[in-house]
């Protein structure tokens, strides 16, 4: 990632510890929880490094991961089903363009079923997610505005490193919470960035 060694650069938000602390997170939430979907869209190139830190994070807490796939729109009914058959104690979203669009059914599916929901960024929670824990928009503008200023300035791009993202926000949706008898700890309430009453 220092040097591309290419005509690419860019910024890297796989975080795999981000991964472990939404588990974490949702574990803290629903003490008693022993499984967790995880929703993904298997064609993303991140989603495999994602599947894999929850799952591990996930066994380390006791708790087993249900991966749920999702290539097109017409794919969330059926993976909903089961999980309205038999209940599941939280889930977890990664998030990629297809997911990130059809947020709107991820969160009616979740209200309607009592299922506390942990996402990726801030914009998901204040459209109804229970928690975000992730980087934030305002970051990734900034570090690429500084690298797009660089190569403007005369640099190639295979000399400007790749960029890792390093501040992560917690979002507590509390509305959503209290509409779904959801009893957030108060400790993790100290600790977010932002709650949403």
């Amino acid at each position: 990632m220092a040097h591309p060694t290419s005509n690419v650069t860019g910024i890297e938000s796989l975080a795999p510890e981000i991964d472990a602390k939404r588990v974490e997170l949702l574990k803290g939430i629903v003490p008693g929880l022993t499984r967790v979907a995880a929703l993904y869209t298997p064609n993303d190139q991140g989603a495999p490094t994602h599947l894999k830190y929850t799952e591990d994070a996930a066994r380390a807490l006791g708790v087993r991961v249900l991966p749920l796939e999702v290539s097109a729109p017409a794919d969330y009914d059926s993976v909903f089903a089961p999980l309205a058959a038999k209940p599941i104690g939280g889930l977890v979203m990664f998030t990629d363009p297809l997911t990130w669009a059809n947020w709107k059914r991820v969160a009616d599916f979740a209200f309607a079923n009592r299922l506390p929901t942990v996402c990726e960024f801030r914009q998901l929670a204040e459209s109804g997610c229970l928690v975000s824990y992730g980087p934030t928009f305002d970051e990734f503008d900034r570090r690429v505005a500084s690298q797009v200023d660089r190569i403007l300035k005369g640099k190639k791009p295979a000399d400007v490193p790749y960029e890792q993202v390093t501040r992560f926000e917690l979002v507590i949706n509390l509305k959503t919470a209290n509409a779904m008898g959801v009893n957030v700890p108060p400790s993790l309430l100290l600790r977010a960035d932002r709650v949403i009453e």
